[in-house]
């Protein structure tokens, strides 16, 4: 939350390390887009990959979210 109310225009979420995402996950993050877009921040969330992937795309929430791959 802390992040969440700075000053910065955008707030990355790296999930590089991340292997396995579950529902409370999922719902933490669609939260903090939420939050992101009411401020007038931009979310992106990077490296994700693999089961946590998978479950953006099965929980059909991928338009909800800005992803920064490289």
């Amino acid at each position: 939350m802390a992040v969440e109310s700075s000053d910065a225009g955008e707030l990355l979420i790296d999930l590089q390390e991340v292997q396995f995402i579950d529902s409370t996950g999922l719902r933490s993050l669609l939260g903090a887009t939420k939050r992101a877009n009411e401020t007038g921040h931009k979310l992106l969330v990077r490296h994700v990959r693999g089961q946590a992937r998978r479950l953006f795309e099965i929980a059909g929430v991928t338009e909800q979210f800005s992803f920064q791959d490289d």
